[in-house]
């Protein structure tokens, strides 16, 4: 995602394991997958009981909760040193006890390559493994948060990928489920183009799309029986020639597509084209301030093509007027349109030695 994450990802269960319930036809009863991304911000035990039992009440049943991002981590990590907030408190296992309680199932969300800003603990103890851009620079000129330029680990350092491989096996074994975000190399611009470090040096685009599909086929690998998402955006087109990323041919169980637009038409049309024929979550924008009507009405549009999830970002841009009004229509019967089924995911890249 582009924005800093301050989100939440939740969802209802449902009485089946999603994969025996999708098959890219009609969903006639409630949305199986409702959720919220999510950006902890609560500091104990009962506000993070508050905010699950407020999802809950709001019809959703899985959130999306931001683990492992910026460079650190909300929980006691042996891979990644904890946020300034997060030194005394376990967010992840706090989550996890009140998703037990209220059946609502939470996914660790995981910055892969994206360590952060300038504060970066990759900057001070691990530069060597940064991306480098044509000039030699770490800092994307055209990535930037309040000011703030991002800094991504090279996808051909072999001891990045080891490092953030453990830190994913790591949440992955506490949470219900894992989700990678930021897989992909930092934007390529005319002016400023990834990754051209010693390592990168004979690199085509081809090779680098490979880098970025292997490594999810790593996680892939490492952890079999774990739920594994990726968020990604709609355009594959503009994912492979700006980020390296050819989402298509990531090895994963389900797709979030983050598709942040202003009309229903255009959610529709993002979930039409979309090729992916495993199961496909919306991700619609609240942040974006459209206002209630319109999310009611995505929402709709999304559940009448027939996908298997709506995810919401975020939580903290969700007022409670919004939360009553989209649980009745994520819990209705309907009968959508089915959406296509043969995905185009373009020919796969050969995959490089990291």
């Amino acid at each position: 995602m582009t924005l800093r994450p301050l989100v939440a990802l939740c969802v209802l269960l449902v009485s089946l394991p999603l994969a025996a319930q999708w098959t890219n036809e009609a969903v006639t009863g409630p949305t199986p997958i409702r959720a919220v991304w999510h950006h902890p911000v609560e500091r104990n035990d009962a506000e993070v009981d508050a905010v699950v039992a407020r999802c809950k009440k709001g019809g959703i049943n899985r959130i999306y909760l931001e683990t492992i991002y910026e460079g650190r981590a909300c929980y006691p990590s042996k891979w990644y040193e904890p946020h300034a907030d997060f030194k005394n408190f376990d967010a992840l296992r706090s989550y996890m006890v009140a998703g037990r309680k209220h059946g609502v199932t939470i996914d660790a969300w995981c910055h892969v390559f994206f360590v952060g800003f300038a504060d970066s603990p990759f900057i001070r103890d691990h530069a060597d493994w940064l991306a480098r851009d044509d000039k030699g620079r770490i800092s994307s000129e055209f990535e930037i948060f309040e000011g703030k330029k991002y800094h991504f680990l090279c996808p051909a350092s072999v001891e990045a990928r080891r490092h953030v491989l453990e830190g994913l096996k790591e949440a992955a074994a506490i949470a219900d489920g894992l989700q990678v975000d930021y897989i992909r190399y930092p934007v390529s611009k005319e002016g400023q183009t990834y990754c051209h470090c010693a390592r990168c040096a004979k690199d085509d685009d081809a090779a680098r799309e490979a880098r970025i599909v292997s490594f999810v086929s790593e996680v892939r690998a490492a952890l079999p029986k774990t739920r594994l998402s990726a968020s990604v955006f709609p355009n594959v087109a503009d994912a492979r020639q700006s980020k390296r990323q050819n989402w298509p041919l990531f090895d994963v169980d389900e797709m979030a597509l983050m598709a942040y637009v202003a009309s229903p038409e255009a959610v529709a049309q993002a979930a039409r084209q979309a090729p992916w024929k495993k199961p496909l979550i919306m991700g619609l924008g609240p942040f974006m301030g459209l206002g209630d009507d319109v999310m009611v009405a995505q929402t709709r549009a999304a559940k009448e093509i027939g996908v298997a999830g709506i995810a919401y970002f975020a939580l903290h841009s969700m007022p409670d007027s919004l939360v009553s009004r989209l649980r009745p229509v994520l819990m209705a019967e309907t009968a959508p349109a089915s959406r296509p089924t043969t995905p185009k995911p373009g020919p796969a890249p050969t995959t490089p030695t990291p």
